[in-house]
């Protein structure tokens, strides 16, 4: 796996440093909102999740054929689409719904694989209200709770697990998208990756080892600890997304392919054989919600965390106004 030079990753200071990208304006607009979200295509205050099926077999022969056959021909994949303009960002009620939303999925049998994309121009998703660090302990611990078994979800997921990630990407963007089994992303002038740092957060333990998992120690150093964001072509190079596609219509349709290239495995040994890889990992994050959730509410409460992120949020608000 290549690593990254240094002088390959722009670090993005909140949402306000993507240079000449249309993220740092939706994201001025956005930061002293909260959305709302609902699962399957349930109109709420805000905006929906909406959910679209696809069969899984590309094939429209109805002829009879082997068991396999015919469960392969009634099995389906859905495409959850984020539509929560200007940058999709999560609030509690997103993070509640979405999670609520996987879980529906994952216990109808007829659903055997998942895409994950959106609907916003040029976003995938901008990650978390800032606004949401500054409650008070009890609503923080709540709120970090529901993001750690949202990501359990979707990491721990029997389905085929696919992020087209269409736009920017970043902070719990990236988390969803690092959940997935496999990250294609839109090519274009985008920005995606962790950018905890830049808004005065350390890196959760769980979401560290996540990333060395996933793109190595060195670049796991590069990305991580400075909370830097890479380009499109940088994020492929050291592992962080899997695959580039030319066009909205050939990223989804790519990411539908790849869902129906796996499932020509047996499902049962498939999935037994991703839960035996992600098991390790899986069983000791969920064993350690509670206190990962005290660390990270002690860490964000702390004076020198919340000073910096009142000061991103103040400097957000200026530049809007």
């Amino acid at each position: 796996m290549a690593t990254l030079m240094k002088t390959s990753f722009r670090a993005t200071h909140g949402f306000s440093r993507l240079a000449s990208t249309r993220v740092q304006l939706y994201t001025r607009l956005a930061v002293n909102k909260a959305f709302y979200s609902s699962s399957f295509e349930t109109t709420n205050k805000k905006h929906i999740y909406q959910v679209t099926y696809r069969p899984v077999s590309a094939e429209t022969n109805t002829e009879l054929g082997s068991q396999s056959d015919l469960k392969t021909q009634s099995t389906r994949l859905a495409i959850i689409t984020m539509k929560n303009p200007p940058v999709n960002m999560f609030g509690l009620e997103q993070v509640v719904e979405l999670r609520e939303l996987l879980s529906k999925l994952e216990e109808d049998k007829s659903v055997r694989g998942l895409v994950i994309t959106s609907e916003v121009k040029n976003i995938f998703s901008a990650g978390i209200d800032l606004n949401t660090f500054l409650g008070d302990s009890l609503s923080l611990e709540k709120f970090w709770y529901q993001v750690c078994k949202l990501f359990g979800v979707l990491y721990g997921s029997r389905l085929l697990t696919v992020a087209a990630i269409n736009g920017h990407s970043l902070a719990l963007g990236s988390v969803i998208m690092l959940a997935c089994h496999d990250r294609y992303a839109l090519n274009g002038s985008y920005k995606l990756g962790l950018n905890e740092v830049q808004v005065g957060l350390t890196l959760p333990l769980w979401l560290a080892e996540l990333l060395v998992k996933v793109v190595g120690t060195r670049n796991a150093e590069l990305l991580g600890a400075d909370g830097c964001v890479v380009g499109v072509n940088e994020a492929l190079k050291c592992g962080l997304i899997d695959k580039v596609f030319d066009g909205n219509d050939a990223l989804l349709e790519g990411s539908i392919e790849r869902i129906r290239l796996r499932s020509k495995c047996p499902e049962r040994a498939q999935t037994g054989s991703m839960a035996a890889i992600r098991g390790e990992f899986l069983a000791k994050f969920n064993s350690n919600i509670d206190s990962q959730v005290q660390n990270f509410v002690q860490m964000v409460k702390s004076e020198e965390t919340q000073a910096y992120i009142k000061r991103t949020i103040s400097s957000l608000a200026a530049k809007r106004s």
